[in-house]
């Protein structure tokens, strides 16, 4: 991929895999080429899937990228739509496919605290209680544990 907007920082001091070149194309600009990331795992919430196993991400391009560079792609939903998405004209196009899913997990409100648009949005008290308790070690250790409760489990 080529970027330009890293120009002007340190970035590149410290990326030996990041390389400058001229871009091919008017205006022949200089920019930098960085490799593709090939995670392990991508791991994502999203509205609905269905009984097929294809998982609904609207317009969430991105989700369709990173799912589709990863070896492997974990899932939680909103819901569970009975039947087959991918025979609806209209949801079809928003779809992850199935041969691209390997677990998908029912988990209502998954996404919290942060938001799933247009189903909730963010709870913007937990954020701000997780970005002050996140500055030290000790304090995340404590957020995590209140949230996670005493039996270890949201």
């Amino acid at each position: 991929m080529a970027v330009r907007g890293i120009f002007g920082s340190d970035m590149l001091n410290n990326r030996s895999d990041w390389t400058v070149i001229d871009n091919p194309f008017p205006p022949h600009d200089p920019v930098v080429v960085v490799p593709a990331i090939l995670p392990d795992v991508t791991a994502l919430h999203a509205p609905m899937a269905d009984e097929a196993g294809n998982v609904w991400v609207g317009n969430r391009r991105e989700l369709k990228t990173m799912a589709r560079a990863a070896k492997q792609v974990l899932v939680t939903v909103e819901k569970i739509h009975p039947g087959n998405l991918v025979k609806d004209s209209a949801i079809a196009p928003g779809l992850l496919t199935a041969p691209y899913i390997d677990l998908i997990a029912l988990a209502p409100r998954g996404a919290a605290p942060t938001a799933l648009p247009p189903d909730y949005g963010p709870d913007d008290a937990m954020l701000d209680s997780y970005a002050n308790a996140a500055k030290t070690r000790e304090g995340f250790d404590g957020w995590l544990a209140n949230f996670l409760g005493p039996d270890g489990a949201a």
